[in-house]
């Protein structure tokens, strides 16, 4: 959040002053908020609104447009409201409704780019009070490609039954029961938490080759881990039980 209320900012052509006028606070809390030193409060985030003549929502669409980030227009009023919850600390979004695979994607593209969103959603997948909270926080880190996040995201599946059923589920939903379908999934470079479960859907499924052939090129250490004992059959022994 603290980046998108710098680009909004700058792109409708607000001074620091401006801002703070309008919300008034003090201009150095505005400085470090833009900079990430700082999580933007309520206050803040209504300083930005009030001065800017936008909704939280347009906001964060000024500021994914400038950085970059496509969103469908189905989808702009939701992440635009989960993304500004996850910047100020508010899980209450987060934690009662699954998202889908695409708002975890345009969510991820922003919240990569703030190490205390990226924390923040760490802290929730081992810790977040319902399971809701923790898949949502998995799903968004699984997208992110990075290989450290990958593995906090395969441990915590293996682990956490509740999430892991509505991640499994999840991917169920979105690329069927087919055993050719899940191993095609083995190889999804953009969500490492889908070929983790696509792994644990395919033990004993007869797929090994596929599992195999993945496992050349998986770049998770824990995920590579899973493939290899679905591949061998020794899954339920280890993980399962």
């Amino acid at each position: 959040m603290n980046q998108a209320l710098r680009h909004a900012r700058n792109a409708a052509g607000l001074s620091f002053a401006a801002v703070a006028n309008a919300g008034l606070i003090d201009r150095g809390t505005l400085c470090k908020v833009e900079q990430g030193k700082r999580t933007p409060t309520e206050n803040v985030i209504r300083a930005y609104e009030k001065a800017l003549g936008m909704h939280r929502r347009e906001i964060f669409t000024l500021a994914a447009a400038a950085l970059g980030v496509a969103l469908t227009a189905d989808d702009r009023e939701t992440i635009g409201d989960l993304y500004a919850s996850i910047a100020s600390g508010d899980d209450t979004p987060l934690a009662t409704v699954q998202t889908t695979h695409a708002v975890d994607h345009s969510i991820q593209a922003l919240a990569i780019r703030e190490k205390r969103t990226v924390n923040r959603l760490r802290a929730w997948l081992h810790d977040g009070g319902t399971a809701e909270l923790r898949v949502n926080a998995a799903g968004i880190l699984a997208k992110t490609r990075k290989i450290d996040l990958a593995d906090e995201v395969a441990l915590a599946l293996a682990r956490d039954t509740d999430a892991r059923g509505l991640y499994l589920a999840a991917v169920r939903r979105r690329v069927g029961d087919d055993p050719a379908d899940l191993a095609a999934e083995l190889r999804n470079d953009r969500d490492s938490g889908a070929r983790w479960c696509a792994a644990w859907l395919l033990a004993g499924s007869g797929q090994t080759p596929a599992l195999a052939q993945a496992m050349r090129t998986e770049p998770s250490r824990e995920t590579l881990r899973v493939m290899a004992l679905a591949a061998t059959g020794a899954l339920h022994d280890d993980v399962q039980d």
